[in-house]
């Protein structure tokens, strides 16, 4: 199964399950910087919700705005994702693998 196909199968089946949970494991995770020094794991869980948004927005059923009601995200956690989890995530799909540095850089 190509990798959009297979991404947008498994956001079809578990979104409504994982979004909520990735909201309050990016919550968690915020309030309790000693467990996440240097956010990486927030990073992660940033773009892991990233992936859920995109495969969403695919899908003309779903609405973008459902999925940042469901994550909470306010203030900088919001600006984050927008900045970096979302792009990232959509970057991906689009390269359909992952991303290298020269990627990265070139994220808008």
């Amino acid at each position: 199964m190509p990798h959009n196909k297979l991404g947008a199968a498994i956001a079809e089946k578990f979104w409504k399950q994982s979004v909520p949970k990735l909201g309050e494991i990016m919550l968690l995770l915020n309030q309790n910087e000693k467990y996440d020094p240097g956010s990486s794991m927030e990073g992660f869980a940033n773009q892991f919700a990233g992936f859920f948004h995109c495969y969403c927005e695919m899908d003309s059923a779903k609405n973008g705005a459902t999925i940042m009601k469901m994550l909470k995200l306010k203030g900088h956690r919001r600006t984050m994702y927008e900045m970096m989890g979302k792009p990232m995530a959509k970057a991906s799909i689009d390269k359909e693998g992952v991303l290298n540095m020269a990627d990265m850089q070139n994220l808008r």
